[in-house]
Parts: structure tokens; sequence; C-alpha cells
């Protein structure tokens, strides 16, 4: 049986982590204390990694990662800026909502070795930009990233005119305030998620795991700053064929330590990404197969 755990965009992604703990730990307990299959879409991988690593075999029976952004990409920074439709509503998630949800910060690079690697692979530039931030925010050329931001400062999204800071917002104290304190556990969350998977019990632990992404969908790889006046400019968003439509396929791979194979899903985008007629099914049986075969030594 298929059981669904739904969540709240607008909180902090280790609140919702601990959430599906303890979710975890009921359903597990509901099943006779044997571990359960699961499969986490999108940003349920970043919510379930950590405890994958930390908990392993204990409640996780095996995991698909279906189109799961672990590295950082530049969708954050074009939502939060631009906006998003949920079918032909625009309205439900505009700059100023999205601002004060939890999520997105979670997506952003704050430099560390793991996300700096991920992002400038992305743009095949990784020989290129070493010891360089890589923010998917670039300069005119597109080749070079802004060299005067740095995302875990308030000052310099309000300097380039991200977000909720654009055509002459007046910026109150509570809005650096909400910020700081985004961006602060955005960049915490991603240190545990990286830290944790350097000591993942999938190393240990006979937990199968498979990454289901796509990868020949035009996806957004960059915004570059665009000069329209002086001290006035607009983002140009610049794509590649490299993902679900959503994110890349480099992006889908979690951080160094988490064992795992990858299966691709051919021509899918990341909304369809779990329905495919009988492809997931086909995917959670083989992992059955798979943990199986663990129990019994084979």
């Amino acid at each position: 049986n298929a059981i669904v755990f739904s969540w709240d965009w607008r909180r902090q992604f280790d609140e919702v982590s601990r959430i599906f703990e303890s979710f975890l730990e009921n359903v597990v307990s509901k099943n006779g204390g044997r571990p359960v299959q699961v499969v986490a879409h999108s940003s349920g991988g970043l919510i379930a990694l950590p405890i994958l690593n930390k908990r392993g075999s204990e409640l996780f029976h095996s995991v698909v990662f279906a189109g799961c952004p672990f590295g950082p990409g530049v969708l954050p920074y074009t939502w939060l800026t631009n906006g998003t439709s949920i079918g032909l509503n625009k309205r439900l998630l505009s700059p100023s909502v999205l601002f004060s949800h939890g999520v997105l910060w979670n997506f952003l690079s704050f430099g560390s070795d793991f996300d700096n690697d991920r992002g400038w692979s992305l743009l095949n530039l990784a020989n290129k930009k070493e010891g360089k931030m890589f923010t998917a925010l670039m300069d005119e050329d597109s080749e070079n990233p802004l060299s005067d931001f740095n995302p875990i400062q308030p000052e310099d999204w309000i300097k380039h005119q991200l977000s909720i800071f654009q055509n002459g917002h007046t910026v109150s104290p509570e809005e650096i305030q909400h910020l700081k304190n985004s961006l602060d556990a955005g960049r915490s969350y991603r240190e545990l998620m990286i830290s944790s998977s350097a000591q993942s019990k999938t190393q240990s632990d006979p937990i199968p795991v498979v990454v289901l992404r796509s990868s020949h969908k035009k996806t957004m790889q960059t915004m570059r700053r665009k000069t329209i006046a002086e001290k006035k400019w607009e983002w140009e968003i610049i794509h590649g064929p490299t993902g679900d439509g959503t994110v890349h396929s480099v992006n889908t791979v979690p951080p160094p330590g988490v064992k795992h194979r990858i299966v691709e899903a051919p021509d899918q985008i990341h909304s369809k990404l779990m329905e495919m007629p009988g492809f997931v099914d086909v995917v959670l049986n083989e992992l059955h197969t798979e943990w199986m075969s663990n129990q019994c030594g084979g």
C-alpha cells in the first residue's frame, strides 16, 4: 500500500525532515518493525536524505530519488525574482509569496566544494572555475559569475534587485531579518545534507538506492545580468538540454558517500517522472528483489 507524506512549503527543511522522520517511525512501527520503500520526488529527496544517512536500514527498505535537486541551481533565483505559475494561476506563487516560504533557500549554492563542483560541472566549466563560487548568476558575458554577489549576504540581494527587492521596492527591517534567517537556514541544511552523506549508512547497510532522472529536456542553467540603462538591468535566463526541464541531471546525484545507481527515464519532464505507466513499478520491484538478495547475503 502507498502511504503519502504531505508537507508545507512554508516550513524550513530541518523542521520538515524531523516531521518526516517521525512519520517513518510510525509507519515502520505499524508495519511490524519492517523498513519501508521510500519514493521521494523533487524536494522530497532533500528532506529524506539526512534521515537515510543517519538511520539507514532501521527505517529504509530501499529508496527512489526521482528528479531530486541535490546540487544547486538557478531555479530558486528565477522563482524568487519572477514567481512561477501553478497551471493558469500566476499569482498564487508570486515573488512575495515565495519569499515567505522556507523551501527555495535550500537549493542555493553557498560555496561548499560540493556545490561549486556540481555547479561548474553542469556548465562544463569545472576546470576553468577552480576557486570561484558558483552562484548560477553570471555577469554580462555569461562566462563569469557575478564578482560582487555572495548569496549569504542580504545586502547583495538588494543591490542586485533579486526576489522582492526590485522595481523601487522599499526595504523593511523585517524583510532583511527574514531573508537573513532564510539564508542561514538554507546554508545549515545544505551543510547537514553534505556532511551526513559523507558518513551515510548506505555505505554499510544493504539499502538499494536508485536515482531516477531525465537528461535531455531544455532546463534552466544560469541567469545573466543584462544592462539596459545606468544602474538598471534585467535578468536573462540561459537554458541547456541537460535535465528534466526543471532539474539538471548532474544535480540529481546525491552528495559523495551515498551509494546509488542511476536509472534514466527517457524524455520525461520533471512533473511526470513518477507517471510513466509501469516504469516506476518495475524499478520498485527491482529494488525489492535486490533488497531480498541482500538479506540473504547474495
